[in-house]
């Protein structure tokens, strides 16, 4: 994130707009996965007993708050796409018709993903 924003004064005056909102989605998204990662050791306690290789995981009774992931998908999202936008450097008709049929694509493997993530976050399937 850092060094994205000090190459900025490095790079043309037309690619200083995407590096910086490069640098503003790895930040949200630092922010986001550090707070998951919290929420996860909260939530949930690892153990290795003796050594032996065997790990057992039990609930702590905290909950895991997983709307960061929705929260950072809602914010990077369209900063990689008006990103997208900027280094494309295209005609906006252009533009528009492109991301008119790559939204549907998005939608669909977000839908997706979400569903698998469900699948592994139901009661039944917890460890």
């Amino acid at each position: 994130m850092i060094f994205v924003w000090l190459q900025m004064l490095n790079v043309n005056k037309q690619c200083r707009t995407s590096l910086a909102i490069t640098g503003l989605v790895v930040a949200i998204a630092t922010y986001h996965y550090v707070r998951i990662f919290n929420s996860w050791n909260a939530a949930f306690d690892v153990s290795n007993d003796g050594g032996q290789g065997d790990y057992s995981v039990t609930l702590t009774g905290a909950l895991f708050n997983d709307a960061y992931w929705y929260v950072d998908r809602l914010l990077t999202v369209p900063l990689l796409l008006t990103e997208l936008i900027l280094v494309m450097a295209s005609p906006i008709d252009k533009i528009i018709t492109m991301l008119g049929d790559l939204e549907p694509k998005i939608i669909e493997a977000d839908e997706e993903a979400h569903k698998v993530y469900a699948e592994f976050t139901e009661p039944e399937g917890r460890c």
